[in-house]
């Protein structure tokens, strides 16, 4: 102790042996405090597709700039 009455000393900030990574864990076969539960999903229904309705003509106009607008382009292809 010293003279004012604080205690100091003892172990150093960032003394000591590291830690292992995750990765080394799960590896060793020992996941820590993390569960290795296996989740079982329901399997999805059937999709089935419709039409897509006419690309609508603002998605086709041109710009202010004069460029063309290439969001028909993407609606198309989505």
């Amino acid at each position: 102790m010293a003279k004012d009455g604080t205690a100091r000393g003892g172990p150093r900030t960032g003394s000591g042996r590291k830690s292992k990574a995750l990765t080394d864990k799960i590896a060793d076969g020992n996941p820590g405090k993390r569960p290795l539960t296996v989740v079982d999903l329901p399997e999805p229904s059937s999709f089935k597709g419709e039409d897509m309705p006419p690309v609508k003509d603002y998605l086709k106009a041109k710009q202010k700039n004069g460029k063309d607008l290439c969001a028909a382009e993407v609606y198309e292809e989505t």
